[in-house]
């Protein structure tokens, strides 16, 4: 079991060009997302195709936003000291690991956001975040085996000779990211028990854990059309829980990435649940909107939540009300945006087959 972690870093080499596996599982991750986003994307109504711009955004700025939080809380080791080229190049160096995946995904939700402005008319911002929620969750686990192979993203040494085997520890020969405030201790207990020793295999905790996720968001993505958008808190709210719980036990970790998990976490419900309630109302107003001009209104195709939020909603709508612009906006249906009108137009032939 102590050769679990026998494995090369070095893929294979072209000349003097080492091809490192983190950064080939990486490009493998990418490539597996992007397939994935390009059959979302076929099934929403949208040539396959447009996944290809939405990742050109989303990708490159994920990357350069995770290594930048990477290694900005790492001052004393990529900032401080200069001296040659190559230290800036052990800054950029993505390829011998170190990314962090809060930075990736609000990079991630920069390259949504001036994705949906651009094909505004076209896609929402929600379908636009369900679109990259899932390949990116599945990218994660990808890039978790890579982890696994660079002996980096592990947890608390495992001293209970029960618990030292896989999945719950790992054994640890060669060891890279470990905080400095860990790395003394990792190397004694590696030194002093014949080059290796035992730790918990957090990386693999996340990857089963994105994986969970992985299915998860799938379901909600093919259950739910009526909320586009759904999957974006769902997803952020999985993933900054499990880190918020293993930087706990974690050696590379830093306490600004547990602030901002934790931080994020219940505002990311919060702001879900009240997606949640406002989708659920909007859907149920242009109900109730078709069927009252319609003249097909009855108890038979309407709940006691439909009548209510219709006078509720109605109320909002008042002219003389200092807010009813924006509720206008928040409630109407945009004949220039295809994706509201196919909410509309869905409530249109489920009544039309009811009555």
């Amino acid at each position: 079991m102590n050769t679990i972690l026998s494995i090369e870093r070095t893929a294979f080499t072209i000349g003097t060009l080492e091809v490192q596996w983190y950064g080939l599982l990486i490009t493998i991750g990418m490539i597996l997302a992007l397939c994935i986003a390009m059959l979302h994307m076929k099934q929403i109504g949208h040539r396959p195709d447009e996944a290809i711009e939405l990742f050109l955004w989303v990708v490159p700025l994920g990357v350069v936003f995770a290594r930048l939080l990477y290694v900005f809380v790492r001052p004393s080791e990529y900032f401080y000291h200069w001296t040659s080229f190559d230290d800036f190049i052990n800054m950029i160096a993505i390829w011998e690991g170190g990314l962090t995946i809060i930075g990736g995904i609000i990079g991630g939700c920069l390259g949504i956001v001036i994705y949906s402005i651009i094909h505004r008319s076209t896609i929402s911002l929600g379908q636009s975040l369900d679109i990259v929620g899932i390949p990116v969750i599945f990218a994660q686990v990808i890039g978790r085996v890579g982890n696994y192979i660079n002996q980096e993203a592990f947890g608390v040494a495992i001293t209970k000779a029960s618990m030292q085997h896989f999945p719950i520890a790992i054994f640890i020969t060669d060891p890279s990211g470990v905080a400095e405030s860990h790395y003394a201790e990792v190397m004694d207990l590696i030194n002093s028990n014949g080059g290796g020793y035992w730790f918990a295999a957090t990386f693999f905790y996340e990857l089963a854990w994105n994986f969970l996720g992985f299915i998860i968001l799938t379901i909600i993505f093919k259950k739910n059309r009526k909320m586009p958008g759904l999957i974006a808190p769902v997803y952020i709210a999985w993933e900054c829980l499990i880190r918020a719980l293993l930087e706990y036990i974690r050696l590379d970790a830093v306490p600004i990435t547990q602030i901002l998990c934790w931080t994020m976490l219940p505002i990311v419900i919060i702001l879900g649940a009240c997606f949640v309630w406002y989708r659920l109302s909007k859907v149920s107003y242009l109900k109730m909107k078709f069927l009252t001009e319609a003249g097909t209104i009855s108890k038979v195709n309407i709940t006691k939540f439909d009548a209510w939020n219709y006078a509720f909603v109605g109320k909002l709508l008042m002219p003389e009300k200092k807010i009813s612009k924006i509720f206008n906006w928040l409630y109407s249906v945009n004949s220039k945006k295809i994706y509201e009108m196919q909410i509309y137009a869905h409530y249109v032939r489920v009544d039309k087959r009811e009555k």
